[in-house]
């Protein structure tokens, strides 16, 4: 989601979310407002002394964040399937704009392993070495999504024994 968004949709995307959970556990559309109010108070804000003689022009500019802000990392750009301008262009972007990483699709056990015995790890090994280069936290995303066009053929044919085994 975050990588469609622009900057000031970012907002708007966490005021909404914030918003439906507050509403399913009984909280009003004020109280969503005061949470998300005391949330920014508490995570986002900061007190910033500067001490510097009377007429003293002074620039300041946040350099990193004190949290983690991410988003999900394209297989495509780990695997050979950039171009290698459009590569280095949206690596480039996603170190400008962000500070910590997901898997999108690389830890996915129908992308790791879509014939049975044949796991493949380039992508996700090209991925970690990318965010160790860069000291970028990574963190990954599930690894079982049990929706139908999400799940191997051969995974759905076993029985359940094996299944579970798997």
């Amino acid at each position: 989601m975050f990588t469609r968004c622009g900057r000031l949709e970012l907002l708007e995307v966490f005021t909404i979310l914030l918003t439906l959970a507050c509403s399913r556990v009984g909280l009003t559309a004020q109280d969503s407002d005061q949470a998300l109010t005391a949330a920014i108070d508490k995570h986002r804000k900061g007190m910033l002394v500067v001490q510097a003689p009377p007429g003293t022009e002074v620039t300041v500019e946040q350099v990193r964040h004190e949290f983690w802000f991410g988003a999900a990392l394209a297989n495509q750009a780990f695997s050979d399937h950039m171009p290698p301008g459009d590569r280095q262009s949206y690596l480039r972007t996603f170190l400008t704009n962000f500070n910590a990483a997901v898997t999108e699709n690389a830890l996915k056990w129908h992308d790791m392993e879509p014939r049975r015995g044949n796991a493949n790890y380039r992508t996700v090994d090209a991925i970690l070495a990318w965010t160790e280069e860069h000291q970028l936290p990574l963190r990954g995303h599930n690894i079982f999504w049990g929706i139908p066009n999400r799940v191997q053929d051969w995974l759905k044919q076993l029985p359940d024994t094996e299944f579970r085994e798997a």
